[in-house]
């Protein structure tokens, strides 16, 4: 698993790319136990979550370390945290139009599932080995340290 400071590299590059630039993210890392807390609940298979704050346009991504996937996962899990800054304003919007907890569970569920395609969309699009050198700076060679985001733009067939 990268460092807090890589990852935190990483969402400044990931910002450009999902349009948060007008955004501060903030990460911590945290406990299982710690994430039970957040969410509330006994038993979960949670590997992050966003507390987001619209009008300080700050959002808090907080990864569960103790997860058994956090390795193989850390990068899509802060992507998909990520995404759920664009669905705040509807999220907000609902909330204060409805108390009806069907129709605001199935916003949840249907918000989650949506969040889901697109992150898997942006994470094939955007794979962390674009990332490399943040990763690995000592494997760069300087030609590769003069255009870090090289391949970050997908490329548009037929245009």
């Amino acid at each position: 698993m990268p460092t807090k400071e890589q990852i935190e590299q990483i969402i400044k590059e990931l910002q450009k790319t999902l349009h948060l630039q007008d955004w501060e993210f903030q990460l911590y890392f945290i406990s299982e136990y710690e994430m039970k807390d957040i969410m509330k609940v006994d038993h979960l298979d949670t590997i992050g979550c966003v507390h987001r704050y619209q009008n300080q346009k700050l959002a808090y991504i907080k990864l569960n370390v103790d997860h058994s996937r956090i390795n193989e996962s850390w990068y899509a899990t802060v992507v998909h945290e990520m995404l759920h800054i664009h669905g705040l304003v509807l999220h907000d919007i609902l909330l204060n139009a409805t108390d009806d907890t069907f129709i605001r569970n199935y916003y949840d569920q249907e918000s989650e599932t949506y969040n889901c395609t697109l992150e898997k969309i942006i994470v094939g699009l955007y794979p962390v080995s674009n990332f490399d050198y943040i990763l690995n700076p000592q494997n760069q060679t300087i030609s590769d340290s003069i255009k870090p985001m090289s391949g970050m733009t997908p490329i548009m067939r037929g245009e």
